[in-house]
């Protein structure tokens, strides 16, 4: 399928950009509109939802049937695009890297672009993916502080978050953050239909951003950021925490678990500690008993 090329965060541009695949669309209003996939595309549909001039998140709840690329490009502004995978995984370049990236299951995913930079998104055939890109819109207004206009609480917020950044190109994929995943799972339930969907899924996605920004900040403060092991280990620890969900009434012994990963005893509990905070018993205990 040709790539998908979504320009700027306004809901009329990106309906637009997505019209190749869309098979039918629904407005609930101007800042919501819901689409489904045309058949031979794959299965399932795309929302987008814009919150304010600055925010707008696409909910991607989908199956494409051949690898899909989708970027997202600007002509003007800094954007930061907040990723986050509820189910499924996907793969990233900004315009300036060599490879694709993956981005795991609930892994913090923040990347901004300047202007004319795009950010390459990847949907892999056959891979059923929930995911939320949320589009912050990082203008220099923004920066500017009046100390005697009152503003909402909203407003601060915003206002800090653009201080929080540089206007540059960045990528920045983080540790495994569920606390997204409270937030996203509201988001993908909700209909968006009537006045309260509208508000559950407004506070959904400033809780999404919130929850990733606080991980992020986090990460950087913390001295045990760099990771223990490889990448590629890591990604052998995601697909076991995977397989983990997927067979939880199974008997997952550490030595089964072992033998899936590939890894030593040692090299997945300290994966996974750095990965979960929690040793992989506890893990599983919780999942079992929930």
């Amino acid at each position: 399928m040709p790539d998908i090329k979504i320009k700027g965060s306004e809901i009329e541009n990106i309906v637009d950009s997505l019209s190749s695949i869309v098979d039918k669309k629904e407005y609930c209003n101007d800042n919501y509109v819901s689409i489904t996939l045309k058949n031979e595309c794959g299965k399932g549909g795309i929302s987008i939802i814009k919150i304010s001039e600055f925010i707008t998140s696409i909910n991607f709840d989908l199956t494409f049937y051949k690898d899909q690329n989708i970027s997202f490009n600007s002509n003007s502004s800094h954007h930061i695009d907040f990723i986050y995978c509820l189910e499924g995984h996907l793969k990233q370049k900004l315009l300036n890297q060599t490879k694709l990236e993956p981005i795991s299951f609930r892994q913090n995913s923040i990347f901004g672009r300047a202007s004319k930079t795009k950010n390459v998104i990847t949907f892999l055939g056959d891979v059923h993916v929930k995911a939320c890109v949320v589009i912050f819109k990082n203008e220099n207004v923004l920066r500017i502080v009046n100390e005697h206009k009152e503003v909402d609480l909203r407003a601060t917020a915003v206002k800090e978050l653009s201080n929080s950044f540089e206007q540059k190109d960045f990528s920045y994929l983080g540790r495994i953050c569920f606390k997204p995943a409270i937030y996203a799972k509201e988001l993908f339930c909700s209909n968006n239909v009537s006045s309260p969907d509208l508000l559950f899924a407004e506070a959904a996605i400033l809780n999404i951003i919130a929850s990733q920004w606080e991980k992020h900040i986090e990460d950087s403060n913390s001295e045990e950021a760099d990771a223990p092991l490889r990448q590629s280990e890591l990604d052998q620890i995601i697909a076991v925490e995977s397989f983990i969900i997927s067979n939880i009434s199974e008997n997952l012994s550490i030595d089964r678990l072992v033998n899936i990963s590939g890894l030593n005893p040692a090299k997945l509990q300290l994966g996974f500690n750095y990965l979960f905070n929690t040793t992989i018993s506890s893990y599983v205990r919780e999942k079992t008993l929930r």
